[in-house]
């Protein structure tokens, strides 16, 4: 349960200067918002489930509205620290990396995940607080480290 995450935004490689003032400067809005309540619901992958790169859980919910108008009100800010913000906001917990194209045996087995979870209901999710988060890629999985936590209303 560690890795799995919901990433507003990803930030990529930042100074460390950078990452300081971001700090300061995400605290006051990330405030203006209150606590979410959100449903993890059905499962997915990116960029297809055929040639899957990440699984999800998909994010649904009548807090979802909140959700996109806060990640929407933290772009303008990582925009000003450099930050390339994407286009596109597709909420999810993200809970595994395939490293190799799924092919045979395993691709049938992800078909059939799919099939099976697809429209589930996982449960609800009390969304309390936005951290910011380091991540280190090597070998093995992905290490996460907390940064800063921020409050939510």
């Amino acid at each position: 349960m560690e890795r799995i995450h919901l990433t507003l935004h990803f930030l990529g490689h930042l100074p460390v200067d950078t990452v300081a003032a971001l700090q300061v400067d995400l605290a006051p809005v990330i405030r203006k918002h209150r606590r979410i309540r959100l449903e993890a619901k059905g499962v997915g992958a990116f960029p297809s489930i055929g040639r899957a790169q990440v699984l999800w859980a998909g994010i649904a919910g009548a807090d979802l509205p909140q959700l996109t108008r806060l990640q929407a009100d933290l772009s303008p800010l990582l925009r000003q620290a450099g930050v390339v913000i994407e286009d596109r906001f597709h909420p999810h917990l993200t809970f595994a990396r395939v490293r190799r194209p799924i092919r045979g045996t395993s691709r049938t087995l992800v078909t059939e995940w799919h099939a099976r979870w697809r429209d589930t209901s996982f449960g609800e999710l009390d969304v309390d607080d936005v951290a910011l988060m380091r991540s280190q890629l090597g070998a093995g999985p992905a290490r996460y480290t907390t940064v800063a936590k921020f409050s939510l209303q």
